[in-house]
């Protein structure tokens, strides 16, 4: 019989998280079947283009307010009463911090259990290490179903969030997933009896077609995401200005939509970058896979911002991979791992404009170096980043069959670009 997992997330679909949608639809691939258990509806109208092909279910768990609560416990006591005291431990707690979101999220978490009850799986995982993964660990509490979870990046670096949750939670599950060996080093150093699992995320290659390197001699610096603090596209406008100070010719288009997205506007009007660099607002993954099909290098200058968040394996640095494309990016958290030491492309510190023009100049001047890394960078990610590889090892770990991980990869020591 095909493996049943929940999969429990914030927020379902989210266009930014086009890894949930990548590793469902390699799941099912692979045969197992897939419920969706999203705890707040979506807000934002974009959709990811591949959302059709997902059959799992989708299932929007309802809020629950103090009477709510109160009205669930009542009707499943008998079911609730061996567990009174983690009941008890979540209430204090949001009561002694007057935090009530702390509250919401264990009404998600009962919500949930009711809904396994009615439709059991084999197993419950969640993404993220916040809400998600404490709504996931409720019911897995409640219905003895097994539970793990992934941890990304800004659920476990931010210091808004508590480390003794987040050991606690690590050390609740079955498993922790993690998408990178820089991630897993510091959740095992967190939490040294949990048992941290690192897992690529990947792609389905197949929908990159094998790249033509042959012709490819455009000037175009491409970064395509999210207009956040974190992707450090202050520092690549400042890296445009230096080359268009030395004569180099170029052209820059950035992808993505945010909150920066004013500021980085003013920027390039200051820095008198228009039209040599243009904000193309946001695109589709197909546009953006063409985009990059173009590209003569892509950007992503990545920094940790003052309150610890960063990114751990950006998906736009797989993609670009895949199609060939030549990275220059900052040895941030997992980038390293993508990367790898000089072989599908440049990293240079972050926040350090003159290193990242010298990077993107040289690139820019030499077709042999990019098709070089271009080569490169294809055969890491069949190597490293193939989705169905990831998905397989996932199910392995949700069935109990799993192998004993691999050894961490050798990650670039940041300290070497300094």
């Amino acid at each position: 019989m095909s493996p049943r997992i929940a999969y429990v997330v914030k927020v379902y679909p989210r266009l930014s998280e086009t890894f949930i949608v990548n590793e469902i639809l390699a799941l099912e691939a692979q045969g197992a079947d897939v419920s969706v258990y999203s705890l707040n509806p979506p807000k934002d109208g974009r959709f990811h283009e591949r959302l059709g092909r997902v059959r799992a279910s989708v299932t929007y768990l309802p809020a629950m307010g103090q009477a709510q609560l109160l009205e669930t416990a009542t009707e499943d006591a008998a079911l609730l009463a061996p567990h009174r005291e983690m009941l008890g431990r979540h209430v204090w707690s949001a009561l002694e911090s007057g935090d009530l979101s702390a509250l919401r999220t264990l009404g998600k978490g009962l919500a949930l259990a009711r809904e396994l009850r009615a439709a059991p799986v084999d197993h419950i995982h969640a993404h993220f290490a916040t809400s998600a993964a404490e709504a996931a660990g409720i019911a897995a509490t409640l219905t003895g179903l097994p539970f793990s979870f992934t941890a990304h990046a800004k659920d476990i670096y931010v210091h808004d969030y508590v480390d003794q949750a987040l050991r606690e939670r690590l050390e609740a599950a079955r498993f922790c997933v993690t998408v990178c060996d820089a991630n897993a080093a510091y959740l095992r150093d967190l939490a040294p009896q949990a048992r941290i699992e690192r897992v690529y995320n990947g792609l389905d290659l197949e929908e990159f077609a094998v790249p033509d390197l042959s012709g490819r001699s455009s000037a175009t610096i491409l970064s395509v995401g999210r207009l956040v603090p974190k992707k450090g596209l202050d520092t690549l406008l400042l890296a445009c200005a230096e080359l268009a100070r030395r004569g180099v010719p170029f052209r820059c288009d950035l992808a993505g939509t945010g909150p920066e997205e004013a500021a980085l506007r003013a920027m390039i009007a200051d820095l008198e970058l228009e039209p040599r660099v243009r904000l193309l607002g946001a695109i589709s993954n197909e546009e953006a896979r063409r985009r990059m099909g173009g590209a003569a290098v892509f950007a992503l200058p990545a920094r940790i911002t003052d309150d610890g968040n960063r990114d751990a394996l950006p998906t736009v640095l797989l993609e670009a991979l895949a199609t060939g494309t030549p990275v220059v990016s900052t040895p941030v958290t997992g980038i390293p791992e993508i990367v790898g030491e000089d072989e599908a492309g440049r990293l240079v510190p972050p926040d350090d404009p003159e290193r990242l023009a010298d990077a993107l100049q040289e690139l820019l001047a030499s077709t042999d170096d990019r098709a070089l890394y271009g080569r490169r960078g294809r055969a890491r990610a069949e190597r490293l980043f193939n989705g169905a590889h990831s998905a397989r090892r996932l199910l392995d770990l949700f069935t109990g069959t799993a192998t004993p991980a691999p050894q961490p990869s050798q990650v670039l020591d940041a300290a070497a670009l300094r």
